[in-house]
Formats: structure tokens, sequence, C-alpha cells
């Protein structure tokens, strides 16, 4: 269904939706607001700041907007000492994942931004097919590990490409997929947060999410579009570990302009 801003009768013409519209769509005309069709991208903006609840878009399930609480917000200290603790978890509980809290994890990237408000991310659960992914990869390194060896590199040679190497025995692995790096990157970023608020680990999986942008078969299996790059593989459970504190890192390199 094409999408369509519709503003009404309760619009008092106070031009903060035109002030704030990034695409210069709405114009105020008659103490009204209207909108220059051609030029809108969708975003929301409109129906965010509009103090009089005028704006709708047709299209969206407008259902799903909320009222803001101004009152509540994020101590700067507590996020940060939050970013610092995340760690990558490679050890995970036998423990099943909610549905419903994986879909939760997977609001959280939906409500992420995008360039252009393209929300042109999507998301692919893996859970009764996890082994059989992994076990597409696995053989690929096992010979990529007997192949450098050969040229004596070292780096992979004591790791053990066996069962569980890859997702760690997670019970949960999305792949977050986009046409654009950022878009999924900052998707991912915000589910990774949202599943620490259950008490859960993410990791990373990099090693899968390389071979599988290479892999035709693993494309095709997974459905992937030919523009499209699973851009983050998150291995998702709770955590048979605990770590005590935060970890050093080097000094940001910041320049002053």
């Amino acid at each position: 269904m094409d999408k369509k801003v519709c503003i009404d009768d309760k619009c008092i013409g106070c031009g903060l939706c035109v002030k704030d519209c990034p695409s210069l769509a709405i114009k105020i005309e008659n103490n009204r607001a209207i909108v220059i069709k051609e030029n809108c991208i969708m975003c929301g903006h409109c129906v965010a700041i509009c103090p009089t609840e005028a704006v709708s878009i047709e299209g969206y399930d407008m259902s799903e907007v909320e009222e803001i609480d101004g009152n509540i917000s994020l101590s700067s200290e507590e996020l940060l000492h939050k970013l610092k603790g995340l760690r990558s978890i490679r050890h995970f509980k036998d423990q099943a994942v909610d549905d419903d809290i994986v879909k939760n994890i997977i609001e959280a990237g939906r409500y992420s931004s995008t360039a252009k408000n393209s929300q042109a991310v999507r998301y692919i659960v893996l859970k009764d097919q996890i082994t059989s992914y992994e076990n597409m990869v696995l053989p690929i390194f096992q010979k990529l590990q007997k192949f450098l060896a050969v040229f004596g590199n070292n780096y992979i040679k004591d790791f053990d490409f066996s069962q569980g190497f890859l997702f760690k025995d997670a019970p949960v692995v999305i792949l977050v997929v986009a046409e654009h790096h950022l878009d999924a990157g900052l998707a991912a970023k915000a589910m990774e947060l949202m599943a620490d608020s259950y008490g859960l680990g993410s990791l990373y999986v990099g090693f899968f999410t390389y071979v599988a942008n290479f892999s035709r078969k693993i494309k095709r299996k997974l459905s992937i579009g030919r523009k499209e790059k699973i851009v983050a593989c998150l291995a998702v459970g709770y955590p048979d570990i605990k770590y005590k504190r935060t970890v050093p890192r080097n000094k940001a390199k910041i320049s002053w302009m």
C-alpha cells in the first residue's frame, strides 16, 4: 500500500512540522499545513512533533505510535557504563529464548535510523536450522586451516572448527540483512543493547557473515537478494559466564577542528 501523509482539521498551523521536515515537504497555506507529496520520505517527524495529533501516515499502522514521556531519561553515566561493560559472549546456557523476546529485539532494530528513511533492513531468525547452516560453513574453514598451515600461517591453526565453533551453541541466531552497511549496523547495535536489557548476551559471528556473503548456495537458501548482504550475524542467548569489570581500550583519536 502506498504511503500518504494526512493532515486533518486538528492542525493549528503552528509550523512545527514545516520547521522540522528534513525533506522540505510541508508548507503552511491558509493557516494550515499541507504536504508536497513528491518530496516526502515518510520519516514521520511531522507525526512526532505535531502538538495536536493532526498528522498521520496512511499505509503505516498508526496504532503503533506511542506518546513519549519527557520525564523519562537515561542517565548518561549509566548508559556509558553499560556500553563499556558489553562483552562478546561465547558461552551460552542451554536455555531457550522466548519468541516474543526475539521479536522485541528485532523491534529495536526496526526503529533504528536508516538513510533517507529507506527502512530497507530485514531480519532472518535461525533456530531449528542453526546446525544446518553451521555445517555448510565449517568445512570451508577446515580446508582453509590446512591450506594456510602449508605456508606457515598460524593465525587459525589452533582453532577447533568443529560443531559449535561458529555460534557457540546459542539458541538463536539473527541475521541482519540490507543493501547498506550503516543501516544494518545501526540496527544491530540497537538489537545488542535490547538483548542485554533482557539479560541476554550477543556475539557478532564474523566468520559466518564473511563466508555466507560469498556463498551462492547459502544466499540462495536464505533468499538473500542480489544487492543485499548479511551485514551482521548475532548469536543470542543467556550467558553462561559473568564478567566482573570493563576492559581497557586505546584512547580515542579526536581531531578538534
